[in-house]
């Protein structure tokens, strides 16, 4: 569990506790501390990631809210052995599209089948989810790590994280 790691971080001087649960933890020795939610190192340890990271169905359907962008159904609207989602590329592959993230998308099966080979504007279909006002872009890292699926804790420390860079002007 990451808030034990966290709990003896902090017990050992190694990070600063930044948000807070209510509860607490409380070893037999008589050391009490507040559940952390967020935390900061007070001095940064490189871990070396390679964040170009192939696309992948898990991180794809997480970045797009496993919803197909051309019907609208979500996963857990989708039935039967065949009716699943898909990647579907917006440029077609054998139109020369490349297989990269700003060029698939979350598709069911039945609209993929529809779409073929061809671009979206050739099939006559049109985006109705995340896509029909911006087109798609590389997920961010919560993608690649929990796979979109987030606690209420993880979130707390998504919303505090995402905050400070807002207000650094990097998002």
């Amino acid at each position: 569990m990451p808030q034990d790691r966290a709990v003896c971080l902090i017990y050992e001087g190694k990070v600063e506790l930044i948000e807070r649960a209510e509860q607490v933890y409380r070893s037999p020795s008589g050391f009490t501390i507040p559940v952390p939610l967020v935390v900061r190192l007070k001095r940064y340890i490189k871990i070396p990631r390679d964040l170009n990271e192939s696309i992948t169905s898990r991180a794809l359907f997480a970045r797009d809210n496993y919803t197909c962008q051309y019907c609208g159904k979500h996963q857990l609207q989708l039935r039967g052995k065949k009716n699943r989602l898909t990647i579907d590329h917006i440029q077609p592959k054998a139109q020369g599209g490349p297989h990269h993230w700003e060029n698939v998308v979350a598709c069911c099966y039945y609209c993929n089948i529809k779409k073929r080979d061809r671009t979206p504007t050739q099939a006559n279909m049109k985006f109705v989810h995340l896509y029909k006002d911006r087109s798609p872009k590389k997920p961010s890292e919560v993608h690649f790590y929990w796979g979109g699926k987030t606690t209420p804790e993880q979130q707390k420390w998504i919303d505090f994280y995402y905050k400070k860079e807002e207000s650094n002007g990097r998002i």
